[in-house]
């Protein structure tokens, strides 16, 4: 005789790994490479360019360095609200009771009233 099936589900509530969202995703990607391209182009400027030129390159370098760190605090964030949000809803009861979602139309009683119709002569 075959033995029964076991059960893979172990809960109906289980966790759930936090993804980083794809936006985000793209948002480091499109950092890191501004940066390699502002790397480029110092290269290609070189060190005879203007001190404009220079100071720009420096507070667009600043800038994309703090944008970056910002968008992986910004990525730490929604891991713990991720995080805060599943613990709340393993601490919610399992199952609803049904008493509260009783309707108030089985309670209430209807009068209704009988029609009479007359004879047309």
């Amino acid at each position: 005789m075959p033995q029964a099936r076991k059960s893979t589900r172990t809960s109906s509530r289980r966790s759930i790994a936090f993804k980083e969202p794809a936006a985000l995703k793209r948002l480091t990607q499109s950092l890191d490479s501004a940066q390699k391209a502002l790397r480029e182009l110092s290269t290609h400027a070189g060190r005879d360019s203007a001190q404009t030129t220079r100071t720009l390159y420096k507070d667009l370098s600043k800038f994309l360095s703090s944008a970056k760190r910002d968008s992986g605090k910004f990525t730490t964030a929604l891991k713990k609200d991720f995080d805060q949000a599943q613990k709340t809803f393993k601490q919610a009861p399992a199952s609803r009771s049904r008493a509260g979602s009783r309707s108030t139309r089985s309670t209430t009683t209807r009068t209704t009233t009988k029609r009479t119709t007359r004879k047309a002569s």
